[in-house]
């Protein structure tokens, strides 16, 4: 199943109360008012700053009730289907009163057919609303995807500024930059885009994105990039390492044109200390051109 899929069945089986944490704000509201609209349901959308309003395509409707309980008390007092997008509605939802009125729409929403989604970068669910909530995970673009968005930025770029970006690249090396980026929202990978192809300085568009995918991660504190790395040449002794490298290498980097059954997993390299582990990890990286992160488990 694909978001879409998903999400329609969330709706469908009459899911009180659906939780997504995503910073791919955009490309959620954009979702939910294609389902809401394709299940003929009336998609409301509410922010703290703009109020609760009408928000099906190509409708107009003025926004009220931006405060945190009269949009609740409004929802539960509307008793029309509809969906209800609930934004970076987080630092509320604990408050005793806000409880109860989630908890009473959860309730009545086998009645009234109405669905509560809400949408932040990080939400914990009360232990009170457990029951009645399902988490719907937006999946990562995939390499296909990504593709579309390098060339899509290209000609935005080449558009908006009347020449084009500052570094050429090839639809290989947009491959190869899509493969870098896998695993990124698509938030992420638009701004990563941006900054790679506007960046005078560097001419080596897969290096950068490589760094700057990584400084992501260490700012979320998952691993740290590694930026020096060494190549086998400068390895004494791995003989066996070395050759099993040697034979699997196409086969990790999916440079593969045949099907292989037994796909290895990956490396363990066990010994005392200073006998060359951290050096053959960084060798490893820099021979076969891929990134090496640091996933420190103390």
């Amino acid at each position: 199943m694909n978001d879409l899929d998903d999400l329609v069945a969330l709706i469908k089986s009459r899911t009180p109360i659906i939780v997504v944490e995503t910073v791919d704000e955009l490309r959620v509201i954009e979702l939910i008012r294609y389902v809401a609209t394709s299940l003929k349901q009336d998609f409301y959308c509410w922010t703290i700053t703009n109020g609760l309003a009408l928000a099906n395509k190509g409708i107009q409707s003025d926004a009220g009730y931006k405060d945190p309980v009269e949009v609740l008390q409004c929802i539960r007092n509307l008793k029309n289907p509809g969906v209800f997008l609930l934004i970076d509605y987080h630092p509320f939802i604990n408050e005793p009163r806000n409880l109860r009125l989630i908890k009473e729409i959860a309730l009545d929403s086998e009645q009234y057919r109405q669905t509560l989604i809400f949408l932040s970068q990080k939400f914990e669910i009360p232990s009170e609303i457990v029951p009645f909530t399902a988490k719907f995970e937006l999946d990562f673009p995939d390499r296909n995807a990504i593709k579309k968005m390098i060339s899509n930025q290209i000609k935005k770029l080449t558009a908006y500024t009347g020449k084009k970006a500052s570094i050429h690249v090839d639809n290989l090396q947009i491959d190869k930059m899509a493969k870098v980026m896998e695993g990124l929202s698509a938030f992420e990978i638009d701004r990563l885009i941006r900054r790679v192809l506007l960046d005078t300085q560097s001419r080596d568009p897969i290096s950068s994105l490589g760094k700057m995918k990584f400084e992501l991660l260490r700012n979320m504190g998952v691993f740290t990039y590694e930026s020096e790395t060494s190549n086998m040449a400068q390895v004494g002794g791995f003989k066996n390492l070395k050759e099993w490298l040697e034979k699997r290498q196409k086969i990790f980097l999916g440079e593969c044109k045949t099907k292989i059954d037994d796909i290895p997993k990956g490396i363990l390299l066990i010994g005392v200390q200073g006998c060359g582990k951290s050096l053959a990890a960084k060798a490893v990286a820099g021979t076969w051109g891929v990134p090496l992160l640091r996933l420190d488990l103390g």
